[in-house]
């Protein structure tokens, strides 16, 4: 009816979200890994997958098949590894790079949702760390770290790399952002009659460095009150109605859903900011990593 090495590479699949990079993680052709899902597919008589984009979804039936796939797979690597450290249920350990211009809080909800999806006991032991992103990028190519989220783009041989697209707003209270939906031109003119101050990071950011280009293409130079290396601080005085400033929505997630902060941004935003997530192969065989990407991936396609 079906083998376990086509549940397998369906089971890589859902994680990945993606055929190419499942194929990349299984060290086969991607032509190869989606005729196995499809004779999958037709042993099974159920269609496993649709398309979003550039996005893999399971159907209905697909997240039934997945859910026998976890538990399946999830005793193999107790297994796998109960061969190797002659204890069934070692806890696994992860090494977790961060750099300094990536928001916290965000990074900190994404490994909480993490540690959610274990039991207690089953927890893995993570490290993480906010170090130059050279520093965390040459860990990772020693294997002294496992993942790196990071706000440069590098490209390292035999490293894989995710990036996430981010739509970029113009943020603030009610009292000086009242619509939450605006053109670029409209913003233009909002900036040249706005009689507050700018909340923005420091110059040595590159969301300050993609806040300037704005500015200077736009000709508009609205007066900075208020300059920090910490997100967080920023986004808590642009809360607290100290000015407004440009912010990835990501950050700001919560505070748009409880009506605490406002924004004006095309559909698509202002222009995008990339997050990227560097990881090596052999990290990726810990399930908490594929885990940790997805849910990353996962957090950019929140709808408000």
């Amino acid at each position: 009816m079906f083998n376990y090495n086509h549940l397998y590479y369906f089971f890589i699949c859902a994680q990945f979200k993606s055929v190419s990079k499942a194929a990349s993680f299984l060290k086969t052709s991607q032509p190869s890994l989606s005729i196995q899902i499809k004779t999958l597919e037709e042993n099974l008589d159920i269609k496993l997958f649709t398309r979003t984009g550039r996005s893999l979804e399971l159907t209905s039936g697909g997240k039934v098949i997945f859910s026998f796939c976890e538990k399946m797979f999830s005793e193999t690597e107790n297994l796998k590894n109960f061969v190797k450290n002659k204890t069934a249920f070692p806890k696994e350990e992860i090494s977790i790079g961060v750099s300094e211009q990536i928001e916290r809080p965000y990074t900190a909800d994404i490994i909480g949702a993490l540690i959610k999806q274990y039991k207690t006991k089953d927890v893995p032991k993570i490290r993480m760390q906010t170090l130059l992103s050279s520093e965390m990028l040459s860990l990772l190519k020693i294997s002294k770290m496992d993942i790196v989220i990071t706000h440069e783009r590098v490209n390292i041989r035999n490293i894989e790399t995710h990036a996430l697209e981010i739509p970029v707003a113009l943020v603030g209270v009610k009292k000086y952002i009242k619509e939450n939906t605006q053109s670029r031109q409209k913003i233009k003119t909002f900036l040249n009659s706005y009689e507050g101050g700018l909340i923005l990071p420091i110059d040595t950011f590159k969301l300050r460095n993609e806040i300037d280009l704005f500015f200077s293409k736009y000709e508009t130079t609205p007066e900075i009150i208020f300059e920090s290396s910490n997100l967080s601080a920023s986004i808590r005085a642009i809360s607290d109605g100290l000015g407004i400033g440009f912010l990835p929505l990501i950050y700001i997630q919560k505070e748009i859903e409880s009506g605490k902060l406002f924004y004006m941004m095309p559909e698509s935003g202002i222009w995008t900011h990339s997050i990227y997530i560097y990881t090596s192969k052999d990290s990726l065989e810990k399930k908490s990593i594929r885990e940790l990407i997805r849910l990353f991936e996962n957090s950019i396609n929140f709808k408000l």
